[in-house]
């Protein structure tokens, strides 16, 4: 491809880099905000990661997480919730 080539080589470098860099962080990240939804009382925080991956590409992921919520229980808005779910779909 033409990344990394010419004057601005060292540019693209340092650019993919740091991209690297932060999908790494960002799936750490997502790692420990599943571990919190999972300590949490009610299935809010399911939901929203649910959501947040569904409409991140991964929507297998999304429907489970949104489904782990529902079953939890004690959803602030549990109709939002199943709404969330058939969108993800």
């Amino acid at each position: 491809g033409l990344l990394g080539q010419g004057a601005e080589g060292a540019r693209h470098k340092r650019l993919a880099d740091l991209m690297v860099k932060k999908i790494a962080e960002s799936k750490a990240a997502a790692a420990a905000n599943e571990k919190a939804a999972d300590e949490t009382k009610d299935g809010n925080a399911f939901v929203a990661l649910g959501l947040a991956n569904a409409f991140g590409g991964d929507a297998k992921k999304g429907v489970s997480q949104i489904e782990q919520g529902i079953a939890k229980g004690n959803l602030k808005r549990p109709e939002d919730a199943k709404l969330y779910l058939g969108l993800v779909y």
